[in-house]
């Protein structure tokens, strides 16, 4: 880490400190910590509960997403239970006195065992369950996470073996677990099985992220399938609310025909009735031969209408039975499109989100929304079918009536005809005048007949017509989409879950299909002014609805806030500004088309041009925006290898971009046809009929369909800023705690653990300044009591003893020991300055920004599409380990010297104790010559010790000297040590450490949960 080691790590808590452990009254240090890091990680543990995850209520059963959401709730819930298990016999371990260590130990190791066959008894378990549902991607997830705990574990139990050894053993030798020294517990218990075990608990607690995020976003991608197939439910009730108003208006249709069927035909009926009732009440039907001549005259007419109630029931039936029929044939029962069972497409689109692919959400917020749109399409494509019967039946009314009223020219005349007849006096003439009318309308009565059937074959032949063209219609509505629409969108999304961004515009492809059903179909709306012309066009109140939705999106992208970057990363404050810059232009490139295109639909003053002119003018600026400008911000991401977020967003702008040059060419393909009606209409009015000659139903459906299109691609670019947003604040916020860690507390850090050594080096220079006071006034006081001695006062060699005895007495006085007491404090001193110049060195030479590792991290999180949150918090936690852990080499450095400068105190203490020998004696051996009598004895006696005095005494000054040289040089050798040893922690957290931890991440980035890391 450019230095930065774990030297911050150095510094993060005084393991020094100590407390009753392990069952025995005895401290050992490091196991505060240990402690510290139980609690921390039995924090952790608690938020994998499964109240503590997501919370998941799924409604829908389809996908398993009821089982999925088990299976992962259930996994949370057994490792937080063993976690906390763990957690509590760890803490009880540490924490107890109870004077019995291997019940204590023995506790840990079964908390342990216990959740290791935990683990593999659910992981079969949860790996077959998931993968049944979501394919291999969750599945090897949990299993990458859990064989890591699972390996954690294993090494944590030997971990503590080796500590329980270390334990046992020191009890086995002070023969009592209540009677150990601390010689015997530093013997058997080393730093280093502390801090393997720390070090232990601090990974096992690192591995635990990246389970939580597994089941977390699993959990996020059930919660939102289930509010898709919600929604995709409300879409299809939606779509029959849709259809249903135009099935009424087909069946208004139907009741208008009948009713004016049924008017027109018993209308017919008696006029015949009134007609041939005057004929047969003329005087001259009374003659038997003229009757029968009248009677089979009109006999066809009679015989005709005789049963025309039935018949006009009959067709009654029959327009409910077609309505029926019509009800059946829209009717969604397609289980492509209503069965989340059976639909592939719904299948493609919903597994790609749930199995956790590595395009997984990009895919699916792709395409979620054309999803939908299939729905719409079938319901409005029904709808138009249906629509364009409708006034066909009004022609077929017009066309009956006609035929009725052909009927009437049959028999209408015949009264007239027969009235003449009857008013002729001369009976031959009379019956030669009936015999020719009626030989003349008794062929008619065929004709009648005739014309009276096809009336009905007319009716029927219509009626099933219109059936086979909403059969064809409706069909091939339908075909379109299960064969044309349907599998290419599908297609499009498991190619975009196999490759992600691709930038092929793959949804020009698809709605050609819709666009050959258009030729058979039309589209309805309210009479409206617009487009530039004083008449209405097909499909524009459902245009403006798109837009509408279009620019509701586009509000929630406006809406979309960055937070700053705190932590001075560069990349993250390229990566906002571009951000920023894609949320500021989009709305100010798209609300303007918004603008325009309600422009041109006020426009009434018949200049077209100026109608479309800012329509166009609009698009033109937005297209300009990204094959320029946001390619611009696209090529900044790249450069800063951002190219996950760069791929993204040219895959999303790129079919922005195609999708907008098709509004363009439609709204052209419309003006061109406005154009051209307005210029044959001239000077006449331009009406509808006449504007339907240029303005084909198919170009405003290709309208519609093409802002339709667009409306579903903004959803993309929302969740591409919003997890791109997402990722900055994740992002920033670690960075952050990283810097904050690194200013905070290795200063304080560091001068706690100078105030440490500081304590045990003051400690032995008050042990010697305190003994040398002790023996100075000792010694002060042989010299008064020897002076005091009258009987050796006059022995010649007197002077050479008192001599002696002084010089003693002055090897104690401070003065004498100034200089070396200098010289050993400030070796003392200059063990914690030391430390401190190079820690200041280290911190000096650290930059959290620029590490190569915290970079990759960093990249691994924003930059990537793949594994990036995956790898992200697979190694989260252990990168900021790297930065705030007590790493255990180092804490050993400290430690040991702390050990080390007591056991210094010790054997300073012990020559100190070692001068007493040397003048403990002397009162005693004097006091024997100060009893001679003899004088020549007494004589003899004092220049007998005078000369043994002066070079006991002289052996006496070199073990004080040897007593602060070894003080001093220690001193020297401790700080070297120190600081080797500190030198050596930050070389293999630099080169090894790190050097392991950038391969594994770089492995994960490329691989994923199956990479070799």
């Amino acid at each position: 880490m450019d230095r930065v080691g774990l030297i911050i790590l150095l510094f993060q808590c005084a393991l020094i400190v100590a407390s009753p452990d392990y069952g025995l009254p005895n401290s050992v240090s490091g196991t505060a910590s240990i402690l510290s890091r139980i609690s921390l990680a039995s924090s952790y543990v608690e938020t994998l509960a499964p109240g503590q995850l997501v919370p998941a209520a799924v409604t829908q059963t389809a996908f398993g997403l009821p089982t999925i959401v088990q299976i992962l709730q259930g996994t949370g819930k057994l490792v937080s239970e063993d976690g906390a298990a763990i957690a509590l016999a760890m803490s009880t371990l540490t924490e107890s006195k109870t004077g019995d260590p291997a019940a204590l130990f023995d506790a840990v190791a079964q908390s342990i065992q216990s959740s290791q066959a935990h683990i593999t008894q659910l992981l079969p378990t949860a790996r077959s369950g998931l993968s049944a549902l979501l394919g291999d991607n969750v599945p090897d997830r949990l299993t990458d996470g859990f064989a890591r705990l699972n390996t954690g574990l294993q090494t944590l139990a030997a971990r503590l073996d080796a500590l329980k050894a270390g334990v046992l053993a020191a009890i086995a030798e002070a023969g009592s677990a209540t009677t150990i020294s601390t010689p015997v517990l530093t013997k058997h218990i080393t730093a280093r099985m502390v801090y393997d075990v720390l070090r232990t608990v601090q990974d096992l607690r690192a591995y635990l992220p990246v389970i939580r995020y597994t089941l977390n976003t699993t959990l996020e991608d059930a919660v939102e399938a289930d509010a898709f197939l919600n929604r995709y439910e409300t879409a299809l009730a939606s779509a029959e609310t849709l259809v249903g108003p135009v099935i009424d208006s087909f069946f208004a249709a139907q009741e208008s025909f009948y009713a004016s069927l049924k008017s027109s035909v018993k209308g017919l009926a008696a006029f015949y009735d009134e007609q041939k009732q005057q004929i047969l009440d003329l005087p001259m039907n009374g003659d038997p031969a003229l009757g029968a001549a009248i009677g089979a005259m009109l006999d066809k007419y009679t015989t005709t209408l005789s049963n025309h109630p039935a018949d006009i029931v009959a067709v009654a039936s029959r327009l409910s039975s077609d309505l029926t029929a019509l009800k059946a044939l829209v009717a969604n029962t397609d289980p492509e499109i209503i069965s989340f069972a059976d639909s592939k497409l719904i299948g493609a689109l919903i597994h790609t989100l749930i199995d956790s692919g590595v395009y997984s959400r990009f895919c699916y917020h792709k395409y979620k929304d054309l999803v939908i749109v299939a729905v719409a399409y079938l319901a409005q494509e029904s709808s138009n079918c249906i629509e364009r019967e409708i006034p066909r039946l009004g022609h077929l009314v017009e066309a009956v009536k006609a035929i009725v009223d052909t009927e009437r020219f049959d028999f209408e005349d015949i009264l007239d005809w027969m009235t003449i007849c009857n008013e002729l006096q001369d009976p031959t003439k009379k019956s030669e005048c009936v015999q020719r009318i009626s030989s003349s309308y008794t062929p008619l009565g065929d004709y009648f007949a005739d014309k009276y059937d096809l009336l009905y074959d007319l009716t029927y032949t219509e009626l099933n017509a219109c059936k086979q063209r909403l059969n064809i219609c409706v069909q091939l509505s339908k075909r379109a989409l299960t064969l044309g629409y349907v599998p290419e969108l599908q297609a499009a999304i498991e190619r975009c879950a196999a490759t992600g961004p691709t930038n092929v515009y793959e949804m020009n492809r698809l709605v050609l299909a819709f666009g050959l059903v258009c030729l058979l179909q039309g589209l309805s709306a309210e009479p409206r002014p617009e487009f530039g012309i004083s008449l209405t066009l097909d499909a524009t109140d459902r245009i403006t609805a798109e837009k509408a939705n279009a620019l509701g999106i586009n509000a929630e992208i406006k809406a979309l806030v960055v937070a700053p970057i705190a932590s001075g990363m560069a990349k993250l404050s390229v990566t906002k500004t571009q951000i920023e810059t894609v949320i500021t232009a989009f709305d100010a490139k798209t609300t303007p088309i918004g603008t325009a295109y309600d422009t041109l639909l006020a426009a009434t003053d018949g200049n077209i041009d100026n109608a479309f002119g800012p329509f166009n003018t609009a698009i033109d600026g937005a297209i300009a925006y990204i094959t320029t400008d946001a390619a611009a911000i696209t090529t900044a991401l790249t450069t800063i290898s951002y190219s996950g977020i760069s791929d993204q967003l040219t895959d999303a702008f790129q079919r922005i971009a195609a999708g907008l040059t098709d509004l363009k060419t439609q709204a052209g393909n419309v003006k061109t046809a406005l154009a051209a009606a307005q210029a044959a209409a001239n000077p006449n009015a331009l009406t509808a009929t006449f504007l339907r000659q240029y303005l084909s139903l198919r170009k405003m459906y290709d309208l519609l369909r093409s802002v339709t299109n667009l409306r579903a691609y903004l959803p993309l670019v929302k969740y591409i800023l919003t997890t791109t947003i997402e990722n900055l604040a994740e992002a920033d916020t670690f960075v952050g705690l990283l810097k904050t860690t690194l200013a905070n507390d290795v200063g304080t850090k560091a001068d706690q653990y100078k105030t440490a050594l500081k304590e045990v080096t003051d400690s032995i220079t008050a042990s010697i300044a305190a003994d040398m006071t002790a023996d100075g006034t000792a010694t002060g006081t042989i010299y008064t009591n020897v002076d005091a001695m009258t009987a050796i006062k006059n022995a010649p060699k007197i002077a050479d003893l008192t001599t002696a005895l002084g010089s003693l007495r002055d090897l104690f006085l401070t003065s004498a020991n100034a200089a070396q007491t200098t010289t050993m404090t400030d070796a003392f001193t200059h063990i914690g300055t030391s430390m401190e110049a190079l820690i200041t060195t280290l911190k000096a030479a650290i930059s959290v920004t620029d590490d190569t590792l915290v970079n990759l991290l960093i990249d691994t999180l924003v930059g990537t599409e793949k594994y990036g949150r995956y790898c992200y918090h697979k190694y989260k936690y252990l990168v900021y380990g790297l930065f705030t852990q007590a790493f255990d080499g180092g804490w050993q450095c400290v430690d040991k010297e702390y050990e080390r400068l007591q056991h210094l105190k010790a054997t300073v203490e012990q020559i100190i104790d070692l001068l007493t020998f040397d003048y403990e004696d002397i009162e005693a051996q004097v006091g024997v010559c100060n009893q001679l009598t003899i004088p020549a004895d007494l004589n003899a006696c004092v220049a007998a010790l005078a000369p043994y005095y002066t070079e006991l005494f002289k052996a006496t000054k070199d073990k004080i000297a040897a007593a602060y040289t070894l003080a001093t040089d220690e001193a020297a050798a401790s700080e070297n040590r120190l600081l080797i040893c500190l030198r050596l922690v930050n070389l293999d957290v630099t080169v090894l450490q790190e050097a392991a931890l950038l391969g594994k991440l770089q492995i994960c980035a490329a691989q994923g949960a199956n990479g070799s890391d």
